[in-house]
């Protein structure tokens, strides 16, 4: 299960977006690509519905606020609402109804878009990484895509292409040279644990 993601729906120039899990730092990155997203697309209004939100963490605070600021820069009006009393408390605490309106009248209309109905946003943990390093020990010779669709099919989630280039680019396992070098390592320590 994600920690977070998001469902965004767009009526003409209103965009709804469903916000679930929690926002901090493991999942902050999420948080800003959807901004990323959100700020090519052309609006008047956007409704974040955190109701289904159970966390924000001050890194989580300081990315709404700071793109709520470049939205406005735009002319969009952006709104929040249906926090629960945990976010609204911190949300009042923190004053941020000076910067952002906060209203419980979201719509529920809308068209689905980014991302797809199945696509689910993933966030990788200790264990989808100890998978990456399963697959590449597995086969070491596997091209990033072919190892992409496996982490997929093994993990049972989407992952944007560009993510898992970061991923293997975070993990040092970027190029195929790399990856064959840490398998060699890692059965090299394997073996001889074994004797």
């Amino acid at each position: 299960m994600e920690k977070f993601f998001y469902k965004i729906k767009k009526d003409e120039n209103v965009m709804v977006v469903n916000l679930n899990g929690y926002i901090d730092t493991t999942t902050v990155g999420i948080f800003k690509k959807m901004f990323e997203k959100i700020r090519k697309m052309d609006l008047e209004k956007i409704y974040l519905d955190f109701n289904n939100v159970d966390y924000v963490s001050s890194s989580g605070w300081g990315t709404l606020v700071s793109n709520v600021a470049k939205l406005k820069d735009k002319k969009v009006n952006v709104y929040v609402g249906g926090m629960n009393k945990g976010v609204k408390n911190i949300f009042d605490l923190m004053d941020l109804s000076r910067l952002i309106v906060y209203s419980d009248d979201i719509p529920s209309s809308g068209k689905e878009v980014l991302p797809d109905d199945e696509r689910k946003t993933v966030y990788v943990d200790e264990r989808s990484r100890a998978l990456i390093k399963n697959l590449v020990v597995e086969n070491p010779f596997a091209e990033e895509k072919e190892l992409r669709r496996s982490f997929e099919q093994k993990a049972k989630t989407e992952i944007d292409e560009e993510d898992f280039r970061t991923i293997l680019s975070e993990m040092e396992l970027e190029t195929r040279e790399k990856r064959l070098a840490f398998a060699y390592k890692t059965l090299r320590k394997f073996i001889k644990s074994k004797k």
